[in-house]
C-alpha cells in the first residue's frame, strides 16, 4: 500500500525526503557534543575519619551509628557502607525524582543529631553529593618497552602527571596501576617469644628484689616500733620511780620541819617557866618586905 502511494505521488515523496534531510542537517549542525551530560544522580556519601582506629572499631563506633541515623531520612532507597582503618563511608541512594538539595539538608541534620555520640577523635563527618562530573572523562595509558614497571611508574608520577595537570581544563590527575617498591619485614615468632621470656624473667627478678627489699624494710620498721615501745615503757617506769622518790623526799622534809618546830617550841617553854618563877619570887619578897615594914611601924608606934 505504501509502495502504491509512493508510485502514484512521487513528487510528494521527494519533497518529504528533502524536508527530512533539511531538518536532519539543521539538527546535526545545532547539536552539542557532550560526553558527560548534566544529570542529577540520586546519591550522597557521608565520610567520617577516626585516626588510629581499626576497621572493626570504626564499624561498631562510627559506621553503625551513622547508618542508624541516616536510615530514617525520607526518600532513602538503600544504604551501603564501607569501614576501613581510620575512616568510614556511608553511601545513600535516593528515589528517582528526589530533590537532592533538600536531601542534603536532611542528611546534614541527621548527622548533626548523632555527632555528639561519636568518639572524640572523630572529626565532623563530611557530606558529599555524587555526580557524573566527579568521574574521569579521559583515561590515558602509558607503556615503554625499554623501562621496567618500577621505572615507568616513577616516570608517570614524576613527569606525566605534572604535565597533564598543567593542561587547561584538567581538574585532577590520578594514577592507577602504578607499582612502588616496598620492603616486607617478617619477624620470627620464636625469637620474639625468646625476647619476651627474657624480658619477663628480668622483670620478675627485679620485682622479686623489690619485694624482698620491701619485706626487709617492713621488718626493720616493726623492730624499730618495738624498740620505741620498749623505750617508752622504760621511760614511764623511770618517771614513776622518780615520782616516788620525790614523794618520799617531800615526806621526809615535812617530818624534819615538824620536828624542828616542835623542838623550838619545847626549848622556849623552860625559859618562860623560869621567868614566871622569878616574878612569883619577887612578888613574895615584896609582900614579905611590906609586912616587915608594917610590923616595925606598929612597934614604933607602941
Amino acid at each position: 500500500m505504501l509502495s502504491r502511494f509512493s508510485v502514484k505521488h512521487p513528487y510528494l515523496i521527494v519533497v518529504t525526503v528533502i524536508i527530512c534531510l533539511i531538518l536532519g542537517g539543521v539538527s546535526l549542525a545545532k547539536m552539542k557534543t557532550d560526553l558527560m551530560p548534566d544529570m542529577d544522580v540520586p546519591y550522597l556519601a557521608v565520610i567520617a575519619t577516626d585516626p588510629g582506629a581499626s576497621a572493626e572499631k570504626v564499624e561498631t563506633e562510627v559506621t553503625d551509628v551513622l547508618e542508624s541515623a541516616l536510615s530514617t531520612v525520607n526518600g532513602v532507597a538503600s544504604i551501603s557502607s564501607q569501614s576501613a582503618n581510620n575512616y568510614a563511608m556511608v553511601f545513600l541512594e535516593f528515589e528517582d525524582g528526589t530533590d537532592m538539595d533538600s536531601a542534603m539538608v536532611k542528611v546534614s541534620s541527621a548527622v548533626n543529631q548523632v555527632e555528639s555520640t561519636l568518639p572524640e577523635a572523630v572529626g565532623t563527618p563530611n557530606i558529599m553529593e555524587i555526580s557524573l562530573d566527579m568521574m574521569a572523562t579521559m583515561y590515558v595509558a602509558a607503556a615503554d618497552g625499554e623501562k621496567s614497571i618500577y621505572e615507568l611508574s616513577d616516570f608517570a608520577a614524576a613527569t606525566l602527571s605534572p604535565s597533564l595537570e598543567r593542561v587547561d581544563g584538567v581538574a585532577d590527575v590520578s594514577l592507577a596501576g602504578a607499582v612502588q617498591q616496598t620492603a616486607e619485614v617478617r619477624l620470627s615468632d620464636d625469637k620474639i617469644e625468646d625476647v619476651n621470656n627474657r624480658i619477663l624473667a628480668s622483670v620478675n627478678g627485679e620485682l622479686a628484689d623489690a619485694k624482698r627489699e620491701i619485706d626487709d624494710g617492713e621488718a626493720d620498721l616493726e623492730a624499730a616500733e618495738e624498740e620505741i615501745t620498749a623505750q617508752q615503757e622504760a621511760l614511764a617506769d623511770k618517771e614513776q620511780e622518780t615520782s616516788d622518790q620525790l614523794g618520799q623526799a617531800a615526806s621526809g622534809l615535812t617530818l624534819a620541819v615538824s620536828s624542828a618546830h616542835h623542838e623550838s617550841v619545847l626549848s622556849r617553854r623552860p625559859a618562860a617557866n623560869a621567868g614566871s618563877r622569878r616574878r612569883i619570887a619577887t612578888r613574895r619578897a615584896g609582900r614579905q618586905a611590906g609586912q616587915g615594914r608594917g610590923a616595925a611601924e606598929e612597934h614604933r608606934g607602941a
